[in-house]
C-alpha cells in the first residue's frame, strides 16, 4: 500500500485519514525502506497536508508512543511549531512558567528535530533545566511538580533506520510538526505558536479528529510565533467541535502597543536572562507580552473568563512569586535527576 500513497503523493492527490494513517504506520516499522521514509515525508511535505492527512499521521504517532500517566487534570501543552530562532525571546517557555503558577498543569513539547538545533533546547539549557529525562521520569515530573518539557522522540519507539532517515533530510517534515502536537499524557488544550498561516488553520482544522476539547494556534502578524503585542495578532482556535479564525490586538484587553525592537531577545543566554527577570516581575513589555499569551491559556483551560480575567490571573502567579517558584522547582528537580542519572 506504501507505494501507491507515494505515487499518489508525488501527483499531489490527497490521502484519506486512513491512508495517512495507514501509511505512517508503515514507516514507523523497523521494516520499514529508508528510500519509502525519504519519500513518503518529502512528498507529502511538497504538496502540503490536508486536516486529515495530519490527523491520520497524529493518530499513528500516538500509537507507538509510551503514554504517561498523569494525576493531574486539565493537562495543557503550551509549544511553538517554530524550529529556527526568531528575533524574540522564547515566549512559549515563559507562558508556561506563568501558567502553571495559576494552578494549570503544563506539559509542553519543545522542538528537538533531528536535524537542526533548537531554541527552546538551547535556551532550557541556559536555564539550567536538564533535558535527560525518560519517560518515567517526566510522568514523575508532571505529577510531582506540575509542568515538564518533554522531547516526544523519547517516548517514541523509532527505529534506528527512520531516525538516520529524518537527520539525513536535513529539511523540516509533518514528523517535526507532529512532535509538537502529539501528546504523550491525555492533553486536551493546547496553545502553540506558528510562523505558517496555511499550517496554523490546517491543524487547528484537523484538531477536530483528533480528540481535543479547546486549543489555538497563534501567529503575530509582526511574524512572532506567539500572541503579539506589537501588531495584530491571527488566531485559528478549535473550540465546541468548530473552528474559527479572528485577530487580536492587545489594546483590545488594555495592554499598549509595544516597539518591535522591544521585544527581541538574542543568544539562548540572553533568552534565559530575560525570562527569569520576566518571572521576577522586570521587564516592561516583555511581561505583557507574556500576559497576553499566558491569559490565552488560561482561557482554553475554561481557567479565565475572557482576556481580561486572563491576564490580571496571569499579573497575581507572576507579582505572587508563584511562577517563578514553577520555575525554581523545575530546576531543583531536574538537577536531582541528573545527578542520579549520572551516578
Amino acid at each position: 500500500m506504501l507505494d501507491e500513497v507515494i505515487n499518489k503523493l508525488v501527483s499531489h492527490q490527497d490521502l484519506s485519514h486512513e491512508e495517512a494513517f495507514i501509511s505512517f504506520k508503515e514507516i514507523l516499522k523497523e521494516e520499514a525502506k529508508s528510500d519509502d521514509i525519504a519519500a513518503f515525508l518529502l512528498n507529502l511535505q511538497a504538496k502540503g497536508f490536508t486536516p486529515d492527512e495530519f490527523a491520520g499521521c497524529a493518530q499513528a504517532l500516538k500509537d507507538e508512543i509510551t503514554p504517561i500517566k498523569s494525576l493531574r487534570q486539565g493537562i495543557i501543552n503550551i509549544s511553538t511549531l517554530s524550529i529556527s530562532p526568531t528575533v524574540s525571546f522564547n515566549v512559549d517557555l515563559a507562558t508556561s512558567f506563568v501558567v502553571a503558577g495559576c494552578g494549570i498543569p503544563v506539559l509542553s513539547n519543545y522542538q528537538n528535530p533531528f536535524h537542526t538545533k533548537s531554541k527552546d533546547v538551547e535556551t532550557l539549557n541556559a536555564l539550567d533545566i536538564h533535558l535527560s529525562l525518560d519517560p518515567k521520569q517526566s510522568e514523575r515530573c508532571i505529577n510531582d511538580i506540575g509542568i515538564a518539557f518533554i522531547d516526544l522522540k523519547k517516548f517514541l519507539k523509532t527505529h534506528e533506520k527512520f531516525e538516520n532517515t529524518l537527520f539525513n533530510l536535513k529539511t523540516e517534515t509533518i514528523f517535526d510538526l507532529l512532535s509538537v502536537i502529539v501528546s504523550p499524557a491525555s492533553t486536551k488544550y493546547f496553545l502553540i505558536g506558528a510562523t505558517d498561516s496555511d499550517n496554523q488553520e490546517t491543524i487547528t482544522k484537523a484538531f477536530k479528529s483528533m480528540n481535543i476539547k479547546r486549543a489555538m494556534i497563534v501567529k503575530g502578524e509582526d511574524n512572532l510565533d506567539a500572541i503579539t503585542i506589537s501588531d495584530r495578532t491571527k488566531i485559528s482556535e478549535y473550540s465546541k467541535n468548530d473552528v474559527s479564525t479572528y485577530f487580536i490586538s492587545g489594546e483590545d484587553f488594555g495592554i499598549k502597543t509595544a516597539n518591535r525592537a522591544d521585544l527581541v531577545g538574542g543568544s539562548p543566554q540572553e533568552n534565559a536572562e530575560i525570562i527569569k527577570n520576566i518571572l521576577s516581575n522586570r521587564g516592561g513589555d516583555k511581561i505583557n507580552l507574556v500576559l497576553l499569551n499566558a491569559a490565552a491559556a488560561l482561557m482554553i483551560c475554561d481557567a479565565a473568563k475572557d482576556w481580561k480575567d486572563g491576564i490580571k490571573k496571569a499579573e497575581q502567579s507572576i507579582k505572587h512569586g508563584r511562577a517563578l517558584s514553577k520555575f525554581k522547582n523545575l530546576q531543583n528537580w531536574t538537577r536531582n535527576i541528573k545527578k542520579i542519572n549520572e551516578s
